[in-house]
Protein backbone atom coordinates (compact mmCIF):
# COMPACT_ATOMS: atom_id res chain seq x y z
CA UNK A 1 0.00 0.00 0.00
CA UNK A 2 1.27 3.46 -0.91
CA UNK A 3 0.76 5.91 1.93
CA UNK A 4 1.14 9.61 2.65
CA UNK A 5 1.28 11.50 5.89
CA UNK A 6 0.20 14.85 7.27
CA UNK A 7 1.73 16.62 10.24
CA UNK A 8 -0.38 17.40 13.29
CA UNK A 9 1.31 20.59 14.53
CA UNK A 10 -0.58 20.67 17.82
CA UNK A 11 1.66 18.15 19.49
CA UNK A 12 5.41 17.75 19.82
CA UNK A 13 6.56 14.58 21.53
CA UNK A 14 9.79 14.52 23.48
CA UNK A 15 11.75 11.31 23.75
CA UNK A 16 13.15 10.75 27.21
CA UNK A 17 14.51 8.05 29.45
CA UNK A 18 12.26 7.09 32.35
CA UNK A 19 13.37 5.80 35.73
CA UNK A 20 11.31 4.98 38.80
CA UNK A 21 10.55 7.97 40.99
CA UNK A 22 12.14 7.74 44.42
CA UNK A 23 14.34 4.83 43.37
CA UNK A 24 16.50 6.16 40.61
CA UNK A 25 18.27 3.48 38.65
CA UNK A 26 21.33 3.38 36.42
CA UNK A 27 20.58 6.39 34.28
CA UNK A 28 19.75 8.38 37.39
CA UNK A 29 23.46 8.45 38.07
CA UNK A 30 23.96 10.48 34.93
CA UNK A 31 20.80 12.61 34.96
CA UNK A 32 19.53 12.76 38.55
CA UNK A 33 19.83 15.82 40.80
CA UNK A 34 22.65 15.68 43.37
CA UNK A 35 20.14 15.08 46.19
CA UNK A 36 19.07 11.79 44.60
CA UNK A 37 22.60 10.55 43.99
CA UNK A 38 22.67 8.29 47.06
CA UNK A 39 19.50 6.49 45.96
CA UNK A 40 20.92 6.17 42.48
CA UNK A 41 24.14 4.64 43.80
CA UNK A 42 22.12 2.11 45.82
CA UNK A 43 20.22 1.10 42.68
CA UNK A 44 23.44 0.71 40.70
CA UNK A 45 24.87 -1.44 43.48
CA UNK A 46 21.79 -3.68 43.27
CA UNK A 47 22.20 -3.97 39.49
CA UNK A 48 25.84 -4.94 39.91
CA UNK A 49 24.95 -7.53 42.52
CA UNK A 50 22.30 -9.01 40.22
CA UNK A 51 24.83 -9.08 37.40
CA UNK A 52 22.75 -7.44 34.67
CA UNK A 53 20.80 -4.30 33.76
CA UNK A 54 17.16 -4.91 32.87
CA UNK A 55 15.79 -2.32 30.42
CA UNK A 56 12.28 -1.90 29.06
CA UNK A 57 12.38 -1.00 25.35
CA UNK A 58 10.08 -1.08 22.35
CA UNK A 59 10.65 -3.34 19.35
CA UNK A 60 8.31 -1.58 16.91
CA UNK A 61 9.67 1.96 16.70
CA UNK A 62 12.49 2.23 14.15
CA UNK A 63 15.09 3.68 14.21
CA UNK A 64 14.91 3.76 18.03
CA UNK A 65 14.02 0.14 18.75
CA UNK A 66 13.06 -2.65 16.35
CA UNK A 67 13.80 -6.23 15.29
CA UNK A 68 16.27 -6.65 12.42
CA UNK A 69 16.20 -9.29 9.67
CA UNK A 70 17.67 -11.79 12.10
CA UNK A 71 14.91 -11.04 14.61
CA UNK A 72 17.40 -9.40 16.97
CA UNK A 73 16.55 -6.17 18.84
CA UNK A 74 18.50 -3.19 17.51
CA UNK A 75 18.21 0.59 17.33
CA UNK A 76 19.43 3.87 18.79
CA UNK A 77 17.73 3.41 22.15
CA UNK A 78 19.12 -0.10 22.56
CA UNK A 79 22.62 1.07 21.64
CA UNK A 80 22.42 3.72 24.34
CA UNK A 81 21.26 1.20 26.94
CA UNK A 82 24.21 -1.04 26.01
CA UNK A 83 26.56 1.88 26.64
CA UNK A 84 24.98 2.48 30.06
CA UNK A 85 25.34 -1.21 30.93
CA UNK A 86 28.95 -1.15 29.77
CA UNK A 87 29.66 1.82 32.02
CA UNK A 88 28.14 0.00 34.98
CA UNK A 89 30.07 -3.12 34.05
CA UNK A 90 27.21 -5.57 33.47
CA UNK A 91 25.40 -7.10 30.47
CA UNK A 92 21.92 -5.92 29.54
CA UNK A 93 18.64 -7.79 29.28
CA UNK A 94 15.97 -6.18 27.10
CA UNK A 95 12.30 -6.52 28.03
CA UNK A 96 9.74 -5.72 25.34
CA UNK A 97 7.14 -3.20 26.47
CA UNK A 98 4.13 -1.60 24.83
CA UNK A 99 2.51 1.75 25.50
CA UNK A 100 -0.15 0.30 27.88
CA UNK A 101 2.40 -1.74 29.88
CA UNK A 102 5.44 0.54 29.90
CA UNK A 103 4.82 2.72 32.95
CA UNK A 104 3.33 0.13 35.37
CA UNK A 105 6.26 -2.28 35.06
CA UNK A 106 8.78 0.35 36.19
CA UNK A 107 7.49 1.13 39.71
CA UNK A 108 6.72 -2.58 40.07
CA UNK A 109 10.45 -3.25 39.79
CA UNK A 110 10.25 -5.50 36.73
CA UNK A 111 12.80 -3.31 34.94
CA UNK A 112 15.53 -0.93 36.06
CA UNK A 113 14.70 1.70 33.46
CA UNK A 114 12.66 2.43 30.38
CA UNK A 115 14.43 3.75 27.30
CA UNK A 116 12.21 4.89 24.42
CA UNK A 117 10.12 7.84 23.30
CA UNK A 118 7.62 8.98 25.90
CA UNK A 119 6.02 12.35 26.53
CA UNK A 120 6.69 13.94 29.91
CA UNK A 121 3.33 14.84 31.46
CA UNK A 122 2.55 16.04 35.03
CA UNK A 123 0.59 12.85 35.79
CA UNK A 124 3.41 10.58 34.61
CA UNK A 125 5.99 12.61 36.50
CA UNK A 126 4.19 11.70 39.74
CA UNK A 127 5.08 8.06 39.15
CA UNK A 128 8.36 8.07 37.23
CA UNK A 129 11.33 10.41 36.76
CA UNK A 130 12.38 11.55 33.31
CA UNK A 131 15.80 12.19 31.83
CA UNK A 132 16.67 15.20 29.76
CA UNK A 133 14.99 15.34 26.35
CA UNK A 134 17.09 13.68 23.63
CA UNK A 135 14.66 13.81 20.71
CA UNK A 136 11.63 15.91 19.80
CA UNK A 137 9.11 14.57 17.29
CA UNK A 138 5.71 15.49 15.91
CA UNK A 139 2.45 13.59 15.76
CA UNK A 140 1.38 12.77 12.21
CA UNK A 141 -1.42 11.11 10.28
CA UNK A 142 -0.64 8.26 7.88
CA UNK A 143 -3.31 7.61 5.24
CA UNK A 144 -3.53 5.79 1.89
CA UNK A 145 -2.13 7.80 -1.04
CA UNK A 146 -5.59 8.25 -2.57
CA UNK A 147 -7.22 9.33 0.70
CA UNK A 148 -9.00 12.71 0.84
CA UNK A 149 -7.83 13.14 4.44
CA UNK A 150 -5.35 16.00 4.73
CA UNK A 151 -5.52 16.79 8.44
CA UNK A 152 -7.49 16.34 11.70
CA UNK A 153 -10.32 18.46 10.33
CA UNK A 154 -11.09 15.69 7.81
CA UNK A 155 -11.43 12.90 10.39
CA UNK A 156 -15.08 13.31 11.38
CA UNK A 157 -16.70 9.90 11.08
CA UNK A 158 -13.40 8.33 9.98
CA UNK A 159 -11.71 5.36 11.66
CA UNK A 160 -8.37 6.33 13.17
CA UNK A 161 -6.05 3.76 14.70
CA UNK A 162 -3.66 4.77 17.49
CA UNK A 163 -1.64 3.21 20.29
CA UNK A 164 -3.62 3.03 23.52
CA UNK A 165 -2.31 4.64 26.67
CA UNK A 166 -0.46 7.40 24.80
CA UNK A 167 -0.68 11.17 24.46
CA UNK A 168 -1.23 10.43 20.75
CA UNK A 169 -4.58 8.90 21.71
CA UNK A 170 -5.51 11.86 23.88
CA UNK A 171 -4.58 14.42 21.22
CA UNK A 172 -6.51 12.80 18.39
CA UNK A 173 -9.57 12.57 20.64
CA UNK A 174 -9.27 16.29 21.38
CA UNK A 175 -8.58 17.47 17.81
CA UNK A 176 -11.06 15.14 16.11
CA UNK A 177 -13.81 14.34 18.65
CA UNK A 178 -16.09 12.95 15.92
CA UNK A 179 -13.51 10.45 14.70
CA UNK A 180 -13.93 6.75 15.44
CA UNK A 181 -10.76 5.99 17.40
CA UNK A 182 -9.47 2.42 17.26
CA UNK A 183 -6.99 1.94 20.09
CA UNK A 184 -4.44 -0.87 19.68
CA UNK A 185 -1.51 -2.14 21.75
CA UNK A 186 1.39 -1.24 19.42
CA UNK A 187 2.52 0.34 16.15
CA UNK A 188 2.50 -2.97 14.29
CA UNK A 189 -1.18 -3.50 15.07
CA UNK A 190 -2.01 0.08 14.07
CA UNK A 191 -0.17 -0.23 10.76
CA UNK A 192 -1.84 -3.58 10.02
CA UNK A 193 -5.30 -2.09 10.63
CA UNK A 194 -4.57 0.65 8.09
CA UNK A 195 -3.06 -1.80 5.60
CA UNK A 196 -6.06 -4.13 5.78
CA UNK A 197 -8.57 -1.32 5.37
CA UNK A 198 -9.94 -1.58 8.91
CA UNK A 199 -8.88 2.04 9.54
CA UNK A 200 -8.93 5.17 7.39
CA UNK A 201 -5.92 6.74 9.10
CA UNK A 202 -3.13 5.88 11.50
CA UNK A 203 -1.75 8.49 13.87
CA UNK A 204 1.73 8.19 15.35
CA UNK A 205 4.96 10.06 15.78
Amino acid sequence: MTAKHALIPALRRAARIAVAAGALSALGAFFAPQAALAQSQDSIAAIKQRGKLIAGVKFDTPPFGFLNNENKPVGFDLDMVRLVAKRIGVPVEFVKVTSPTRIPILPAGNVDLLYYSITNTPDRAKVIDFSITYFVGHQSLLVPADSPIKGPEDLNGKRVTVQQGTTLEQTIARLAPQAKVISVKDYDSAWLALQQGRADAFTGS
